[in-house]
């Protein structure tokens, strides 16, 4: 499992899809986890896999299926 630190944005590409921004400037467009992760503007450590086999319509960076936020 991957464990990224970042911040989670909401983009309104496509309708509206939630991202996390890590401090390096990387985008990951976030899959699944507990719904009080989708909060503008928090900043958590999360823990789960990046998808390779799926993409999203936002097409804003990879897919992180979220499996642990802390």
């Amino acid at each position: 499992m991957k464990q990224i630190k970042g911040t989670v944005r909401k983009s309104e590409i496509e309708g509206g899809i939630w991202v996390l921004e890590t401090k390096k400037g990387d985008v990951y467009q976030l899959k699944d986890g507990p719904v009080d992760l989708y909060q503008n503007g928090k900043h958590v450590n999360i823990r789960g896999k990046v998808r390779k086999d799926i993409l999203g319509i936002g097409m804003v960076g990879p897919i992180f299926e979220v499996h642990e936020v802390s």
